[in-house]
């Protein structure tokens, strides 16, 4: 499992822990430390409410981490 080992403003670095993983994997969608430093791409059709995407527009997350574990919530 990946989890944020540190989360400042405009800095989030990601750890992967395995076992952790291995435990939450049959219960939810756990992604990897690769997927969470990806680009944030958004798509015209996608789940994000308004409130999420204008959070988003003012905070300008540049990965997908950055919008899973951010400072803004």
């Amino acid at each position: 499992m990946n989890f944020p080992s540190a989360v400042n403003f405009g800095e989030i670095n990601f750890i992967e822990v395995s076992h952790l993983k291995e435990e939450f994997s049959p219960f939810y969608i756990v992604l990897s430390k690769k997927e969470l430093n990806e680009p944030l791409l958004l798509k015209s059709e996608n789940e994000l409410n308004s409130a999420e995407l204008n959070q988003m527009a003012y905070w300008k997350p540049n990965r997908i981490g950055e919008v899973l574990f951010n400072h803004w919530d």
